[in-house]
């Protein structure tokens, strides 16, 4: 599932089984997964799909990961746009409590937000991975002068 836009309150998915789209509250969201004892701060578990029931999770970049190879891409955006909504997941608190210390504190190094110059590059106009869809140029009329 992909995501295609990050509000302050909510999240464009779009389901890769049914292409069903819908949105989803930052609220009923959470970084982390548990399983087996162990414990992913990098993902965030998704809700199925309320049209076909598909579950899928986002993946934060790891921290050594290189610059996407291409720039501007949907690729591109939508990592950039999964490791915001992970970060703002870590700033509003929204973590998995098996990823929080003895205190209840969150591991500094837990999220990995959008620089300001990124973030003024590539989402100027909002949070957004889908781009306006450009209408083609119309050629000149033959023999118009």
């Amino acid at each position: 599932m992909a995501i295609h836009e990050v509000t302050t309150t909510d999240v464009l998915q779009r389901c890769e089984a049914c292409d069903d789209e819908h949105r989803i509250l930052i609220d009923d969201l959470e970084v982390g997964v548990v399983r087996d004892q162990q414990v992913d701060g990098r993902l965030v578990p998704m809700p199925p799909c309320p049209a076909c029931g598909a579950v899928e999770f986002l993946v934060r970049a790891p921290d050594d990961e290189p610059e996407h190879p291409s720039q501007g891409s949907f690729g591109h955006l939508h990592r950039m746009l999964v490791d915001e909504l992970h970060a703002d997941l870590v700033t509003r608190g929204r973590v998995n409590a098996a990823l929080r210390d003895a205190e209840g504190g969150i591991p500094a190094n837990l999220a990995k937000p959008l620089s300001t110059e990124k973030r003024e590059r590539w989402f100027s106009k909002g949070l957004r991975a889908r781009r306006a869809v450009e209408q083609p140029v119309a050629a000149p009329e033959e023999g118009r002068q």
